[in-house]
This record gives C-alpha cells, structure tokens and sequence, in this order.
C-alpha cells in the first residue's frame, strides 16, 4: 500500500468516527465491520511518514493545544463512539453481539501499531503514541467487558489486554541497552526489578488492576463452552504477562495474601485436573517464566508438586491437530513463554507426562544456572531447588498417601486398581527427586538422608553401629520388625529404583556419608530383606560409579566385608541379589585390591578369589546374569537423575509413567522361575521314588509295611486328577489290630466302614460325571468367539464386557489381570458374569503370544479399529472361530499390535464424536458376530 493510500485509509478512519454517531446503527454496524480491515491495514503500513502526517492532522482537530502522544485522539474518539453506540439501546442483543466482536477486532488492530512500528525500527519505544492514561482507560474498559464477551470476542479482547499491558509495561520500564549495544538478558531482569521496586504507585493500581483483571478473565473462561487452543493460550499469555511476572507483588500481596497472578496460576491448574490441554499450556509457560525470574519460585512450590504429582483424567487427542491446522492456535502458541528445555519437552506436549517433563528440565536447568545467569539468579536458583525438595520429601516421608505403604492388603504380582493413582503419584514424585538431587547441598544433607531412610524402611538414621543406634531410636531389633515403621516402607520395585538412584546421587556427592550411614545398617540383622536389597544396590554403585581412585578403594574397604555375609541370606531374592552385585563389584575391583600384596591377607585373599571364580563358573549365576541382558552394566546414577535419564520412552519395558523394570523385578523373576522348574523337578522325582519303593513284586499289588496287599499307588500321569479326602475314624474302628497284633472286635466294623466309604465314591464320582456332562453341554452351546481385552484397564468396562461375552456366550474373555474379579464394582457391575464365561489372564506382554497360539489354532485374528485399511462391520463376514482384540481406552490398539492382526473391522458412524465407548464397541462387534452365527444355523 503507497504512503498517499496510507493517508487516505487515516483520513477515512477519521471520517468514519465523526459520521458514525449522525447515521442510523444497522448502518453504523455495516461501517465496523468494513473499519476493521482499515485499521487491520492501517496497523501494518504504519511508516515515518504517517507519524508526521497524524501529528499535522492531529493539530487540526486540536488547534489550540499540542498532541504529545499521537494515537491517543484516535483512540478514545473510537472508544467514545462506539461505547455510546452500544449504550443507546438502538441494538438488539444479537446485533450487540456483532458490534462488540468488531470493536474488539479494532482495538486489537490499534493496539498493535506501535509493536509494527519500533519492529520496522521507525521507533525506539512506544510512549510517543499513547499516554499511560489513555492506555489506563483502554484497560479499564476491557476489563469491565470481559465477564460479558461473548465467546467470538474471547480472542480478540485477550490480545488487547496482552498489547495493553505491554504498553504500559513498557512505558514504565524502557528497555535497557548495554554500552556495546547489545542487550543483557540478566541486566534487564536487574534493571526491570529496580525499576518496579521504584515504581510502587503504579505497581500498587497494577495490581488492584490485575487482581480484576484475573478475576473477569477467568469468568470468561469458564463460562466458554469450547475449550480452543488459540483463546487458552491468549488467556495465559494475557493475564500472566512477561513483563509483570518479576514483580513480586503480582505473586502475594503486602497482607501475606495470594497476588493477582498466584491468585489466577491457582484457578488454572485447578481447572487443569479436567482440562488436559489447559495444564499442558499452562506448564508451557510457567515453566519458561519461571527459569526467567526463578525468585518467584518460592511462592509457587504447592502448585509445582501439583504439577509433579498430575495424572490427566481425559485424553486430549484433538490437541495436536487443532494446533497443526489452526493458524491462530499456532500464533499463540508461539506467543507463550519458550520451555526451559523445548526439544526434550517436544516428545511429550500431547501426554499426560508433559507437565512433569517441563518441571523436570526446569530445575535440571536451574541446576546448572552458573554458567549463564548472574550470582543473584543462582543464589534464587539453588534456593527454590531446595525448598521444592525438601517439601517433595517432606511429602514421601509424612504424607498419608504418599508415605503410607498401601499395597500389603491387595499385594500380589500386580497392584490393585484401586489403589493404582497412589502409586502413580509415589512414582512421580520420586523421579522428580531425582532430578532435584542436584540441590543438596550441606546445608539440608543432614535433612535429606533422614527422609530418604524413613522412606527405605521406616526410621531416621544416625551414626553408630547398629547396636548403638537401635538404642538411640529406643527401639529393639523385633519391635522394628513387627512396628508399623514395616508397614508403611514396603515399597513396590518401580519406586524403590529411583530412591536408590536418588540415595546414590547423594553418597557420591558426599563420600564421607556412605560408610557412617550404610554400614551400621548392614550390621543391623534385623533389618527387613527387600530394604536390605535396596542397601546393597545403593552400596554396590557407590563403590562402582566413584571416579577418584583413592576414595573408591575406600568405599571398597570399608562397604563390601558387611555385604558379603548377605550372600548366606535365607530370603532368595536378596542372595541371589546380592551375588550378582559383588561380582561386578569383584570384576571390576579385584585388580585393585591386589596392586599390594601386603593389603589382603593371605585366606582372606584366597577366599575372595574362590568366590569370585564360583560367582563366574557357577551355571546359575552365569544364567542369572545373562537375564539381565546389560541392565546393570547399562546403569549411570548419574545420568539416570536428569531429565532425559527418567522421562526416556526409549527404555524397554518403560510404557508406566517411563518407568523401566527394575534389576530387582528382573532378579525376582528369574528366581521365581528357577523356583518353579525346582518345584517341579523334585515332585517327579519324589512321585518315581515312590513308586520304585512299592513295587509289587510282579503280582500287581504292592505290600504294606504289615503285609497286607494295597492298591497300587497313583502314577505321575495320575496325579493331577487325584484329591485328598481326610477320614477321621473312631478310635476303635481305626485298624483291626490292636497292639498285641491280635484280632479285636472291631473287626466286624471296620469292613462295614470300607463299604460305606465306597457307596460314598461312587455316589461323588456320579456327581461328578454329571457336573463334566454339563460342563460339556455349556462348552457345546459356547460360541468360539474370543474377545481380547488386556489393553483395557477401567474396570466398569471389563465387567461390562465379561457380562456382555457371558450373555452371547462366548467362548473367554482375555483380560491383563485376573485379581480384578474381586474388586467389588466389578462385582456389582458384572453380576456373576465372570462365573459363567471362562476368564483368560493374558499379561500385556503376552498378547502377541497369545494370539499367535490361537492363530495356530485355527482361529482368524481381528482389531476393532478404525485403520487405514478397515473393514465396516456391517460389511464383513466373521469367521466361524474369531478371535477379537479391543484397543486401549483412548489410544487404541498399538501398532506393533495391529501388525500382527489379520485385518480390522470399524463400526461405522454417522455423529460427530470420533468413537464409542469400547464397552459399546466390543458388544456392538459381538452381536454382529452374533447374528451372523444364528443366520448360517437357521
């Protein structure tokens, strides 16, 4: 657009605000909505130019008087005209509506001139254009609008009130330039807050300002029916500006009250817990705010455990692509503050581990403050580090949920639904820890070891033997043992690798504790097994991942001789523990202990060198850690406690909160699994004992030790349909021989009780024959349809499904965990349906197993799922022996899943919402499955 047409677009506008109030308001409405892409225009062609031709036309409207500030004419007389139209009454309420859409659209245009102008380098700053009162009265009247706005005005006002308040801001604090030229980002955090600690008048109508401001906003927010990305953002961006984040007065108030932004950060992530889009965009920018001004960290420790702690309720799957196709969502978006770390966080936006991701790398970010930010920044840095530490552990160590071992009455292989969000949340704050490691420094140790050990088993820690601080504690070895202290530190693998990680963290960082705190716990002997694991990994990583030579022979000297009497632990998994730990630590130090002769006595030598060769020749040991397949050797305490070391969704195994299994877990399947195949080995050889013992001499009847003939005892083959029936026979009926070996008179009824007990075997095998003959009956009727559910975890949709598949009779239902038929709302839900239909257990980790063995039997694998290349169910013709899979609740099936389906099959839609209920699903499927059945039979 030429300069001349810039003019006459100024000339128009003016034009346009004197006429409006002569013309009628269905016109005047006609007039905005053509006056919003002039000024649209107008915003983005501002030039010199322009700026000497407003100044020359300003003075013809004020002749008398001198503008100083040039927009400042403009905007109040478009303020004044259209406040006056809208109050007149001429409008209907809908036409209101319209008129209310377009002035904000204008403002927002106005408003953005000066950021047009200084970025085309035609001004250094915007205070020339509008005066701070002008600005006042523009921010005043939309904060009075805002509860009122309709929803198509949301955007628009909220940008105003992002441009408002950067103005002001930016007439209060100039920008401030380094004698070079180049701009200092920690000499303007220090410049901006002298400036508003210089500032109090102003600051105190800011913040009296703001706190309505945060206010009416967020009743504009949730009354809005839609939760778009692009109006959150705006929200965000406009109410926690940048540049009155620093001011520590927007945070809490001189009464030791809540600050217009604290007051509003709380409102947000509250209504977060429902929104998964509004935490993410909100961590988003906190986040990046935070490590700008990390002093006003410490007024936000509470909501940075919330975000530690969150576990979104809903799946936001609408999220990636409305910021992938919406170009405003893209603006704002980019408009919120930059994440401390953006490539790391990137992985996760579209999870629920996003907030957690951002937090994260937040403080692994202040961690390393040094290098980047003035001494003041770090001193805040390291400050607020701390004190979100100690609050974190202050939470493991006292809390009633996170504290409080909650597993015990539902313990088992895996952990019941119900108390499944605890231990999320245990998780979480753990691998936060973790992170926050970096923090501890001699100030707070002493505090940080007593929570750690309160949360490996049960007590604080002081220094001593183990005698002497069993005595401190007041406490003997059994009441520790029988003392609630048991009950409540009994925490599951996935937890305790992080505490471990966390505990070695700190021994490396200060080498003088490991042995004053680990070794009198090892001279504990009572102390329980699975912390004793815990110990000895922490131990064993100690000695291993030390880099001063000096001091890891030191660890070594003084760590190892408790550990190995462990290695004659009774409790199996800590042996075997145990022993695989010493060998690495044997492997790899063992040239050092015998660089001097003089050092190792002789036996004690010796014996170190037989346990060593045992631990390497030993075909169990040797299997055992060929098991963990590099876990251990893959271990670095160090990298496991930062950001990229806990959120890695690389891991195997890691789909749970990015947790990966645990040496532990490994150790104890493995064990368990020997266990197993000893059980078996020596049944078959006690049952072929047995039997040689009473051979019958080739007569086919074995002899008792008294010479009587006795049934032949029951094969191996046999066992498994023998049952124990307990008789209990009257004193004088037990045998017909008494102690003299003389006939007693008994002996005429015991034969009567053989002949009783025999009708009665054959009365309870004619029962059971007839109990088989119907069990038979029920297999005949049973459809060979086999719905897969393992992926699904609610458990009102899996008693849906089980009674679903128990009214069509179908042939099992998988399911991931077969403890959940005992949760009581499965119960009630499933009213004895999981009696009636056969449950399958099929671990996730097993589906492609399971499938694969059904395949092989005959049985077509299929997904209900809407694919690339799905078949609609109305449309495809199910096979006599289906197996159906049922993807997750939010997700669907995985794709390494779908890879081994033999096809999908979709339910086709006609609303608006993407999917059904998989519960609705999974019966719809069935009855169809159903229907063509009972076709091809009639």
């Amino acid at each position: 657009m030429s300069i001349c047409s810039s003019g006459v677009i100024y000339l128009f506008v003016s034009a346009f605000l004197l006429v409006l109030v002569l013309v009628g308001a269905e016109i005047s409405l006609g007039m905005y909505e053509a006056l919003a892409s002039v000024f649209k225009a107008f915003s983005t062609t501002f030039t010199n130019f322009h700026l000497d031709f407003v100044m020359q036309y300003n003075k013809t409207l004020l002749p008398n008087g001198e503008v100083t500030h040039l927009l400042d004419p403009l905007v109040l007389t478009f303020l004044h005209s259209t406040n006056n139209l809208l109050a007149n009454g001429q409008l209907t309420r809908s036409r209101r509506a319209v008129l209310m859409n377009w002035k904000w659209v204008c403002l927002d245009s106005l408003l953005s001139i000066p950021l047009n102008v200084i970025s085309k380098g035609h001004l250094k700053s915007a205070d020339s254009l509008f005066s701070d009162s002008t600005l006042r009265s523009v921010f005043v009247d939309i904060v009075e609008s805002l509860e009122n706005a309709g929803e198509s005005s949301v955007l628009p006002m909220l940008k105003s009130v992002r441009l408002v308040l950067g103005l002001l801001c930016s007439n209060m604090m100039p920008p401030i330039i380094t004698p070079h030229g180049v701009t200092s980002e920690w000499m303007i955090y220090e410049e901006r807050e002298r400036e508003l600690q210089g500032l109090r008048i102003t600051t105190c109508f800011f913040v009296q300002m703001m706190l309505q401001l945060a206010q009416s906003s967020w009743i504009l927010h949730i009354n809005c029916n839609k939760r778009r990305v692009a109006p959150i953002a705006a929200l965000i961006s406009a109410v926690l500006h940048e540049s009155l984040f620093s001011d520590l007065s927007m945070h809490e108030m001189d009464d030791n009250k809540p600050g217009p932004l604290k007051w509003f950060i709380e409102k947000l992530l509250e209504d977060g817990k429902r929104s998964p889009r509004t935490i993410r965009l909100a961590a988003l920018h906190l986040t990046g705010l935070w490590l700008l001004y990390p002093a006003t960290i410490k007024y936000y420790i509470k909501e940075l455990k919330s975000l530690t702690l969150y576990g979104s309720v809903a799946f936001d799957e609408d999220f990636e692509a409305e910021l992938s196709e919406n170009h405003e969502a893209q603006i704002e978006v980019s408009l919120l503050a930059q994440s401390p770390d953006h490539e790391f966080t990137e992985v996760f936006i579209n999870t629920e581990m996003y907030a957690r991701a951002s937090v994260a790398a937040l403080f692994y970010k202040l961690a390393n403050f040094n290098s980047i930010r003035g001494e003041r920044e770090q001193k805040d840095a390291v400050l607020s580090g701390k004190m979100f530490l100690l609050e974190l552990l202050d939470s493991v160590a006292n809390e009633k949920d996170l504290a409080k071992e909650l597993y015990k009455k539902y313990s088992g292989v895996r952990i019941c639904f119900r108390l499944l969000l605890v231990h999320r949340q245990k998780v979480r704050a753990w691998q936060m820890i973790c992170i926050l490691s970096h923090f501890v420094e001699d100030d707070i140790v002493g505090k940080v070891t007593s929570n750690l050990h309160i949360c490996l088993y049960g007590c604080p820690l002081k220094a001593g033997n183990g005698d002497d601080y069993m005595k401190t504690m007041g406490i003997d070895g059994a009441t520790l043992m029988s003392s609630d202290y048991n009950i409540k530190r009994n925490n599951l693998p996935a937890v305790r690798q992080y505490l471990e990680t966390f505990a070695t963290q700190i021994y490396l960082k200060f080498p003088s504790l490991a042995a004053e705190q680990l070794v009198p716990i090892f001279r504990n002997y009572n102390m329980r097994s699975q912390a004793l694991s815990s110990y000895v990994f922490i131990a064993a990583n100690v000695i291993l991942h030390e880099s001063e030579l000096a001091i890891q022979r030191k660890h070594l000297n003084e760590l190892l001789p408790p550990i190995i009497p462990l290695l004659t632990s009774h409790h199996h998994s800590l042996r075997g523990f145990t022993q695989l730990l010493v060998f690495h630590v044997l492997c790899k130090l063992w040239p050092t202990m015998i660089i001097n002769g003089s050092d190792v006595v002789s036996l004690e030598k010796k014996c170190f060198e037989d346990l060593k060769s045992y631990l390497a020749a030993n075909t169990d040991c040797a299997r055992l850690r060929a098991s963990m397949e590099g876990l251990f050797n893959g271990f670095d305490p160090r990298t496991s406690a930062t950001p990229t070391g806990i959120f890695d969704v690389q891991k195997e195994g890691s789909e749970f909160e990015c947790v990966p299994v645990s040496l532990m877990e490994q150790v104890i399947d493995f064990l368990n699994g020997v266990r197993e195949d000893l059980r078996y080995s020596i049944a078959k050889d006690s049952m072929i004992i047995q039997n040689e013992s009473l051979t019958n001499n080739g007569k086919g009847m074995a002899k008792r030790p008294d010479g009587n003939a006795k049934e032949p005892h029951a094969t191996l083959k046999d066992i498994n349909l023998d049952f124990q029936r307990k008789i209990t026979l009257h004193k004088e009926a037990r045998s017909p021989i008494d102690a003299n070996n003389e006939i007693t008179t008994s002996d005429v009824e015991f034969p009567r009780l053989i002949s009783e007990l025999e009708k009665e075997d054959q009365l309870f095998g004619s029962v059971l024959q007839a109990r088989n003959r119907a069990l038979d009956t029920i297999r005949q009727k049973q459809q060979q349809f086999i719905l897969v559910a393992s992926l699904i975890d609610r458990i009102p949709n899996l008693a849906g499904l089980a009674r679903t598949c128990e009214v069509f009779k179908a042939a099992g239902l998988a399911i991931a965990d077969a403890s959940i038929l005992q949760d009581k709302q499965f119960q009630l839900i499933s009213v004895t349906a999981e009696k009636w239909v056969p449950i399958i257990e099929v671990p996730v980790c097993s589906i492609k197993v399971f499938l694969e063995n059904k395949r092989r039997e005959g049985f077509s694998i299929l997904g209900l799922e809407q694919t690339a290349n799905s078949t609609r169910l109305d449309q495809y013709s199910f096979p006599t022996k289906t197996v159906l899979v049922l993807g997750r609740e939010k997700e669907g099936i995985p794709v390494d899943i779908i890879h081994v389906l033999d096809g999908c099959v979709e339910i086709p839609q006609l609303g608006v919402i993407r999917s059904l209920n998989v519960h609705v699903s999974g019966a719809v499927a069935l009855w169809e499955y159903t229907r063509q059945q009972r076709q091809k039979l009639s």
